[in-house]
Order: structure tokens, then C-alpha cells, then sequence
């Protein structure tokens, strides 16, 4: 059922289509801020990763092939590696580290991404060509 709903979520992502992007994020998030916080261990860093995955899911979309797997395990193999990208370069620079920065993961509260991730992946995106093509849907 999965891949019958993302494969053309994603199929439609990687031809620009806006909507289609919200609903793949969407349906997908959750899971993949799961993960992310897993390997992250803080909301912060998690968030950042985030974004990260969800820039690069959008620029790669037209790179996924269905015979390697299914969408979902793409994301989350994009996801796992944007996520050790982030630990990496926040251990490769200690200054960045700092602990008004990073907030542990409550494990009592839900594993939610906060508003400011998505906030987080415009701020990003308003650097890229992408801007223009996905700005609607994280100002809905």
C-alpha cells in the first residue's frame, strides 16, 4: 500500500509539482523525524537533518528507481545519511556545539517535527531555485 501511494507522490515531486511534495511530506515526515532523532539524539540537530533530507529528496526525486527498493526506503536512506552528515560536521566543529544550541530529546514527549522545521526548511530552500516552486506549501 505504501509504495502504490508514494511512488507517484514522488514521480510527480520529481517534475516540480508542489502539491505533490506537500503530500509526500506529509505522509512522511513522522517517520522520517523518527529516524533522524534516533541518530540525532536532539530536536535541534534532527530538525536539521530534516531539512536537509527534504532539500535533497526534492532535488533527487528523478533519481529514484522503483526496481532498488521502495520510496519510503530511499527516504530513509537519504534521511540516515543527511543525519550523520549533521553529527559529523557538528563534531567537526566543537564551536558549533554549544549547549544553548542542542536540547536533548525528551523521550516522555511525541516524536513530532516542530513548526520551525518546516520554517527551517524554507529559510534553506530561499537560497536554492527551488524557492519559487515550493514556497505555497510551507506558508499553508
Amino acid at each position: 500500500m505504501e509504495q502504490e501511494e508514494l511512488f507517484p507522490l514522488l514521480c510527480q515531486t520529481a517534475q516540480g509539482e508542489q502539491a505533490a511534495f506537500a503530500k509526500l511530506y506529509a505522509r512522511t515526515s513522522g517517520q522520517l523525524f523518527a529516524i533522524v532523532l534516533k541518530i540525532t539524539r536532539h530536536n535541534a540537530l534532527a530538525e536539521e537533518a530534516l531539512q536537509e533530507a527534504y532539500i535533497q529528496i526534492w532535488h533527487h526525486a528523478f533519481g529514484y528507481h522503483r526496481g532498488r527498493g521502495t520510496v519510503l526506503t530511499w527516504m530513509v536512506s537519504i534521511t540516515r545519511y543527511r543525519a550523520l552528515d549533521v553529527l559529523r560536521y557538528r563534531n567537526a566543529r566543537p564551536e558549533i556545539n554549544t549547549e544553548h544550541d542542542l536540547h536533548p530529546v525528551d523521550e516522555q514527549s511525541p516524536v513530532i517535527p516542530s513548526q520551525t522545521a518546516s520554517d527551517n526548511v524554507y529559510m534553506k530552500l530561499s537560497m536554492t531555485s527551488v524557492r519559487r516552486f515550493i514556497w505555497p506549501i510551507f506558508m499553508a
